[in-house]
């Protein structure tokens, strides 16, 4: 925020950091693909399945309710509702293991939702085209159908892949030459985002389906020891694009209406990913806890804005609000899991 082209200048062209942070994004879906396997999916998949639909579909339900309310165009105000029901992986993981707390029962239905929103990237990713299509004068069935091949392409990539990759690996991983085994894992990852790009689709979504692919290896662990530097650092480069593209004096001539959207988003997420918990049978202390700490907006929406100002999903000015309040809540985060914390344990000494 402070050295971007809307603060001091120091850096004046922030599309060459913005590169950057779209493998940054590509990686950490990459890594999130190789944790997805079957035991994580038997252990969190009542989290993932009945907690994640609850929080998505609760959290895209009530904005789409507002956005109508508000006279907003229907196609419109379910993008609004897809762009703030993702939480933030990186920022909530990353606290929930320095305060020793992602194998409590607080961090692993966190954990479960928050993968289900990754996940949900895709058909996202998918609608946004269909859901600009419907907001001009007639229907662009083109841009559907670009999606739906774009899928099929990427399902037959996949499913060759699930055949190919765990018996490619463990020739590689013969070899016993580690650079050889980083350079076929990024070779795998940097193929698929590209033939994502290829079809229309997200490089992210790309880079999730080779995470799934490796994920079916015997080397998954030590595919993920050898990613994860490379994650941290290009997700550094994500974030920092994100401040420079925050435009700060728009920030400073509308605090009141900006600090007020976030508060009232922090509400309405915290609200939903709390019933999803006591849904999912959470004591009411965890499910509190719980639902602050997801109350933030997650760094796959900036893809699915940026996504929605190519499709006049979202006007320019609406696009800047949205990051102003992104930046707040991702910020507030911290703060936000101790609050959650402490409140639940009031709430459950209430008769």
């Amino acid at each position: 925020m402070i050295a971007g082209p809307n603060g001091l200048g120091l850096v004046g062209e922030s599309l060459k950091v913005a590169s950057l942070a779209e493998i940054g994004v590509a990686l950490l879906l990459f890594t999130i693909g190789m944790e997805f396997s079957q035991e994580t999916i038997s252990r969190l998949q009542r989290a993932m399945l009945l907690g994640g639909s609850i929080q998505i579909a609760g959290t895209t339900g009530v904005v789409v309710a507002l956005g109508h309310m508000a006279g907003l165009a229907m196609e419109k105000a379910i993008f609004a509702g897809m762009l703030v029901s993702l939480s933030s992986t990186a920022i909530v993981v990353r606290s929930l293991e320095e305060s020793a707390k992602l194998q409590s029962p607080q961090g692993q239905s966190a954990l479960g939702i928050l993968i289900f929103q990754d996940l949900m990237i895709v058909p996202m990713m998918l609608a946004i085209p269909v859901l600009g299509a419907s907001g001009g004068s007639s229907w662009d069935t083109g841009a559907a159908m670009r999606a739906l091949m774009g899928l099929v392409i990427m399902s037959a990539a996949a499913g060759l892949g699930w055949k190919l990759i765990p018996g490619a690996f463990f020739l590689i991983a013969r070899a016993r030459s580690r650079e050889m085994f980083l350079l076929a894992l990024l070779a795998l990852c940097f193929f698929m985002t590209w033939l994502a790009h290829s079809q229309g689709l997200s490089p992210a979504i790309g880079a999730l389906l080779a995470g799934i692919l490796i994920s079916r290896s015997d080397f998954a662990h030590e595919a993920l020891g050898n990613v994860l530097p490379f994650r941290d650092v290009f997700m550094s480069f994500f974030f920092a694009s994100i401040g420079m593209m925050l435009d700060m004096r728009f920030l400073l001539a509308n605090p009141v209406w900006i600090g007020m959207g976030a508060l009232g988003l922090i509400l309405i997420k915290a609200v939903v990913a709390t019933v999803a918990g006591m849904v999912l049978r959470l004591p009411i202390r965890v499910a509190v806890g719980m639902g602050f700490g997801l109350s933030q907006i997650g760094e796959l929406s900036f893809i699915l804005a940026q996504s929605g100002l190519v499709e006049d999903l979202i006007s320019q000015s609406a696009y800047q609000v949205f990051l102003a309040i992104s930046v707040l809540t991702m910020a507030a985060t911290p703060m936000l899991l101790a609050s959650g914390e402490r409140l639940g344990k009031v709430m459950a000494s209430w008769p």
